[in-house]
């Protein structure tokens, strides 16, 4: 997902501490409070977008740029290992490189970046 500010336009945002109560049950709703690292403007964001609901994103950045993970590549938890013998799937996340499992499937590129293409075959 790609959060954009509202003043300039920068998509390099992070994610704000939430000040107060009513911020941190906004943060359960899904909105979150962010901050433009350019302008440094703070605003609140949606990140649970209907459209995204049903895919899977990292638990830590929410975002839906993810990749696969084997057993040869790391060791998973044990609460991972029985939801894996469940039918869960493995993700990492790209961006902030996190390890987790989920039921959801995930969001396929539209650039078509994810899929696996045959190469060009030429003629002798």
């Amino acid at each position: 997902m790609r959060v954009v500010c509202p003043e300039c336009g920068s998509q390099d945002v992070r994610f704000s501490r939430e000040r107060g109560l009513a911020e941190k049950l906004r943060a359960i709703a899904g909105i979150h409070p962010v901050r433009c690292r350019d302008c440094r403007h703070r605003y609140n964001e949606n990140l649970w977008r209907f459209s995204t609901l049903m895919y899977a994103h990292c638990p830590r950045c929410y975002r839906g740029d993810l990749g696969l993970w084997s057993l040869d590549e790391y060791r998973p938890r044990l609460r991972q290992r029985l939801l894996l013998g469940f039918g869960a799937k493995p993700y990492r996340c790209k961006a902030c490189r996190t390890h987790f499992v989920s039921f959801r499937p995930r969001r396929r590129n539209r650039r078509g970046a994810d899929s696996v293409k045959d190469p060009v075959r030429t003629q002798p």
